[in-house]
């Protein structure tokens, strides 16, 4: 070997478990791994070497309790330091590939960017103990840059692998920079902040489940862009990493589509999480940032009012209780209110635009669970603004007997609900018809799980079904019209 040239050792074997380890002359052993982690008992070795010099790689079984075949793969090069916050320049010799070494700290967060005029790069990063590192693509301009970021989790020298599969190669420029990280506290705006060009800065604060945090960032020109993650703890040597899938820590709520630098999250993981702030050309910007608790309360038996902001978002907090039947109404003169219902896992369960007539919303929802729904209240289309005030109306369940006739009146996007009194085995016949609309029909059992839908009849605008009962208890037959409201008709028939 030459004095800098490194190498990475990847023993691989199904009959035991290999060990590796690197020698030099005398016999000393300069670097040595059993398992590449917890549960993997394969061995993995970076190494770089300081002097040049004849060296071996000895292969065990480990405690020497077994043997078998196995597979040794030997990654040899010769890596360029890189200077951490300076623009480095190199080229893609013939190979088509080069190799660079800088160092990071554990839980240092890093940008890593490589530009070129003639070829378009790849870029692979290995950590200290020769694992590629998994890293978040950057959004940039077009053109022949890529940029990645990574959060270190171990102290040691990081490698950075440039290729490319054009058959033209050439030139490139690497840059390695620490993002500028600091504490972000909710509720307060945070001071002016200037962000270099290309550079990324990162807030962190603490949050519990169930936060709904909104995030903004507020610039002048071209603006910043900003996301928002959850940030696992920092992992111990040789322990196993948090394997927590970003959908398992928040779930992003809808926010102002206009404008990029704001972000709504409901959070599913007390801990820490981290606002990445960028500017999407890769410009010079100031900014200020702020986080806040977003969620509205809504005292039982008011009517509360507010005001909404041109292409804003308000979420109000609901409790809720399985299968209990909820209506809600939004009503605005400056706007087109749209009402939008989240469960508590933050997922979209209804919505409604002009249900109550004219422009305002009428939303009628099924909770399928206890616990804490959002109510998040807009203008159609997001560009809408002004005063609002929200109503929730009286149990909208109606009874209708067997035998019996009624009739009803439904609104625009909107949903009538009936109920009777059923046994299990027992069959009924439901018809819904109307000279006004196409009507919709569902039913849903004492639990809350639906029995029976009209969809498979769109040869015609009425509804009839036949549905054989699974449980004892109430069910509820929800009414609603395909496209704009009217009067309908509505029977029940025992079956038996």
């Amino acid at each position: 070997m030459r004095a800098g040239e490194a190498v990475i050792v990847f023993v691989t074997s199904t009959s035991f478990d290999p060990a590796a380890q690197i020698v030099d002359a005398a016999g000393k052993v300069l670097a040595e791994n059993d398992d590449i982690r917890p549960g993997d008992q394969d061995s993995l070795i970076l190494y770089r070497f300081a002097a040049a010099g004849e060296y071996k790689i000895l292969v065990k079984g480990f405690k020497s309790v077994a043997g078998g075949q196995y597979t040794l793969t030997l990654r040899r090069f010769m890596p360029t330091d890189l200077r951490k916050g300076e623009r480095n320049t190199a080229v893609l010799g013939r190979t088509h590939l080069q190799w660079h070494r800088f160092a990071a700290d554990v839980g240092e967060t890093l940008v890593v960017t490589t530009r070129s005029v003639v070829f378009e790069p790849e870029i692979e990063i290995y950590a200290p103990n020769g694992e590629r590192v998994e890293t978040e693509a950057r959004p940039l301009n077009a053109g022949r840059t890529v940029s990645a970021v990574f959060r270190a989790e171990t102290k040691g020298d990081y490698y950075l692998r440039v290729s490319t599969g054009h058959d033209n190669p050439g030139g490139y420029a690497v840059t390695v920079a620490a993002a500028h990280v600091a504490p972000l506290t909710l509720g307060v705006i945070s001071p002016a902040r200037h962000l270099d060009a290309g550079g990324l800065d990162l807030w962190v604060f603490t949050g519990a489940v169930g936060d709904l945090i909104r995030v903004e960032g507020r610039a002048v020109g071209a603006g910043v862009s900003v996301s928002l993650r959850y940030l696992p703890p920092a992992a111990k040597e040789g322990a196993p990493t948090d394997a927590q899938k970003p959908e398992d820590t928040l779930v992003r709520l809808p926010s102002d589509p206009k404008a990029r630098g704001e972000a709504v999250a409901l959070l599913k993981r007390a801990g820490s999480y981290q606002v990445e702030v960028s500017q999407p050309l890769g410009v010079e910007a100031d900014y200020t940032l702020s986080a806040s608790r977003a969620i509205k309360a809504w005292a039982a038996g008011a009517d509360p009012t507010e005001k909404l902001a041109i292409g804003g978002s308000d979420y109000w907090a609901i409790e809720g209780k399985a299968g209990q039947i909820v209506r809600l109404e939004g009503l605005a003169e400056p706007f087109d209110i749209t009402l939008e219902l989240y469960n508590p896992q933050g997922e979209q369960i209804e919505s409604n635009d002009d249900g109550a007539g004219g422009r305002n919303a009428l939303l009628t929802a099924l909770l399928k669970e206890s616990g804490r729904y959002l109510l998040r209240v807009h203008a159609f289309g997001d560009g809408g603004s002004g005063p609002y005030r929200l109503h929730r109306r009286p149990d909208p369940v109606q009874p209708i007997k067997s035998g019996g006739r009624s009739e009803g009146n439904v609104g625009t996007g909107s949903a009538d609900i009936w109920s009777f009194q059923g046994k299990a085995g027992q069959t009924v016949i439901l018809s819904v018809r109307s000279h006004d609309i196409d009507t919709h029909v569902n039913v849903f059992g004492p639990d809350a799980i639906e029995v029976a839908n009209d969809d498979n009849r769109p040869e015609s605008t009425d509804s009839l079904l036949s549905v054989r009962l699974p449980l004892d208890g109430v069910y509820t037959i929800w009414v609603s019209a395909r496209d704009v409201g009217g009067k309908y008709v509505i029977r029940l028939v025992d079956g038996d």
